[in-house]
């Protein structure tokens, strides 16, 4: 990976801690089947009452297990090698602008400016959903 990669990646890095941003995977199909499975399971042990309450407990397993939730930061490290020239590639025309020497300029001039901090993160959101189908956002 160029050295300019390996700065915006480690620049990617800072500003996800620094924001606390995470990433939530969309796992609804493996909810719903769960949801599915619970109330036809309760259905055939106890008849309506069961599917009722299997409902109602596939239901809490559903919601609990569709949403997979990790830092960004993790993710980040964990992306293929091409997916991260990819989002090398689309950083760098939103800082064609910004002159770095050294990654430590590159972060401390990112972090120090408000707005292009809201255009990185908002790449980032349109990154994840688009490529990935993963929503970015600020832990809560």
């Amino acid at each position: 990976m160029e050295q300019k990669n390996k700065d915006i990646m480690e620049m990617l890095l800072a500003l996800a801690t620094e924001e606390q941003l995470v990433v939530v995977a969309k796992n609804a199909a493996k909810g719903a089947v769960i949801g599915f499975l619970c109330a036809g399971l309760g259905m055939a042990i106890g008849g309506s009452a069961g599917c009722v309450a299997g409902a109602a407990a596939g239901t809490v397993l559903a919601v609990a297990m569709s949403n997979d939730i990790k830092s960004l930061s993790d993710v980040l490290m964990e992306l293929a090698p091409g997916t991260k020239e990819v989002l090398c590639n689309v950083m760098k025309k939103l800082l064609k602008d910004v002159f770095w020497q050294c990654v430590d300029t590159l972060i401390e001039r990112v972090l120090g400016d408000g707005h292009l901090k809201k255009l990185i993160v908002k790449l980032l959101e349109s990154f994840f959903e688009e490529t990935m189908k993963m929503k970015v956002k600020t832990a809560e």
